[in-house]
């Protein structure tokens, strides 16, 4: 039995790799929205392997929040992952220490810099249009992480207001 395996890649050179080597992508919104190399070079790895793009899939994370950017709830979440945007940075990939990559973190990364990425809205239609968006670019799956303590609250939201907006279009 086959168990497929998914790589992570977040740049062109990594796309390849994991194209050639892997049974699918996992990549972040950002990486699909900002450079279409990556996914270019991901099916060229597919395609040295000799296999079809067309039928592996590309798993993306989605960062969200319902609410506004200045909502302190939203800005509580956003400080909790305020290392994501230099995640693969030194200091903070290669640092054991939590307590040390959040300082670092609150002295290098403005909240605006970790929201410019997520999808921030009390709109479901944002939120869809956000999604639809990340399959049109050729996502198969997408993750969405919506970083709050009201989990119930988020997936009913998603549940109920978001997905049948993407499903709808």
């Amino acid at each position: 039995m086959h168990i497929p395996i998914c790589i992570a890649a977040g740049g062109p050179k990594s796309a390849r790799l994991a194209g050639r080597y892997g049974d699918g992508l996992i990549t972040s919104a950002f990486a699909l929205r900002k450079d279409r190399n990556v996914k270019t070079a991901w099916e060229g790895g597919v395609r040295d392997a000799g296999l079809d793009p067309t039928i592996a899939p590309i798993i993306v994370e989605q960062w969200a929040a319902i609410g506004e950017k200045q909502d302190e709830e939203v800005r509580a979440a956003a400080n909790k992952w305020r290392f994501v945007p230099k995640a693969w940075n030194h200091g903070f990939f290669d640092n054991i220490s939590p307590e040390s990559i959040q300082t670092n973190a609150e002295k290098e990364i403005t909240l605006e810099k970790v929201l410019e990425d997520w999808t921030v809205s009390k709109d479901a239609r944002a939120h869809s249009k956000a999604i639809q968006h990340l399959f049109d670019l050729g996502a198969t799956h997408v993750v969405v992480h919506v970083a709050t303590p009201k989990q119930k609250e988020a997936i009913e939201f998603f549940g109920k207001n978001v997905l049948p907006g993407v499903w709808n279009n």
